[in-house]
């Protein structure tokens, strides 16, 4: 079956890679935008997500209101930029600790 495997919802969508940099999240989004729009992207580390919004602005469109763009790992940089980041914060000493974030059972 074509599209999310659940059946309901967005199609899913073939993740692109990146090398942990701004120059490749800005690279990576205009490859995803030249192929079609996204409303929004979830990027793998808060220094791709500024290349990525960097990207999307250079593109004539916006963050927020055009496309949104979700960071991962909360860098303290990404408080200080013009358009804010959102972005997840993992506490990687408490996941290692066995006291991470955890999901709810049944």
């Amino acid at each position: 079956m074509a599209g999310n495997p659940r059946g309901r919802g967005a199609p899913a969508v073939e993740p692109v890679y990146g090398d942990w940099t701004p120059a490749s999240g800005y690279a990576q989004m205009l490859r995803l935008l030249e192929a079609e729009k996204p409303t929004a992207v979830f990027v793998a580390n808060d220094k791709m997500a500024v290349g990525a919004i960097h990207a999307v602005e250079r593109s004539g469109l916006s963050v927020p209101g055009d496309v949104s763009v979700i960071g991962f790992d909360d860098a303290d940089a990404s408080a200080f930029l013009h358009t804010p980041l959102t972005t997840v914060r993992a506490d990687f000493q408490e996941t290692a600790q066995g006291r991470g974030a955890s999901c709810p059972g049944p």
